[in-house]
């Protein structure tokens, strides 16, 4: 009885002598043997750019001579710096451009410049009905508004054109074309005009 536990912890003992040679054998330590790694945690050995992808690397803790490599994917553009494009209208915004801030990447991005709308210049003199101010008479010429190269109406007005009597229609030209007619906006005063230089207006 004794020699028959004495030849089972013998056996045993044995058992867990191989179990412990061939458990902690280093991984592909003996040939043809599966490798069962230990990873570490993925390290960064190249940052990636937004230029080009990185690199990573992780080491079997049981071989350092095992060992696996990933890309790590480009990064995103940074835009940090925009300058105008100086191409703002008094009706709309401008924009703006920035390059990457990566050296050597060159990307651009481009993006409305919010707030930089230039005011209106009203220095076109346009005579036209759509800027008349107010119609020519015995005492004043036509005046119109100024207006901005937009369209845009100012406030202050320009003097264009030619007086323009106005005449009532109560007079008829004798044989030598000539006639007495009476002013519409100064009824007391009569005026000789000629049928020739009768260019005015009759009302």
């Amino acid at each position: 009885m004794k020699a028959m536990k004495k030849l089972c912890l013998s056996i045993l003992a044995l058992l867990l002598v191989t179990i412990a040679v061939f458990g902690f054998t280093a991984c592909g330590e003996e040939e043809g043997e599966e490798c069962v790694h230990e990873w570490s945690e993925w390290e960064t050995v190249t940052p990636s750019t937004c230029v080009d992808a990185g690199k990573e690397k992780r080491v079997c803790a049981l071989d350092e001579t095992h060992f696996e490599e990933r890309d790590i994917a480009k990064a995103e553009h940074t835009f940090t710096v925009y300058v105008s494009n100086n191409d703002a209208t008094c009706t709309a915004d401008g924009t703006k451009t920035a390059i990457c801030d990566v050296e050597g990447c060159g990307e651009k991005h481009v993006m409305s410049d919010f707030g930089s709308m230039l005011a209106h210049t009203f220095d076109q003199k346009i005579t036209s009905e759509n800027y008349i101010n107010s119609m020519a008479d015995c005492d004043d010429k036509a005046t119109y508004f100024y207006s901005c190269k937009c369209g845009e109406k100012g406030t202050k007005v320009f003097e264009d054109g030619d007086y323009l009597h106005v005449y009532s229609k109560d007079f008829t030209f004798d044989e030598n074309e000539l006639a007495f007619a009476q002013m519409k906006n100064a009824p007391v005063l009569s005026v000789l005009i000629s049928r020739s230089t009768y260019g005015t207006r009759a009302l």
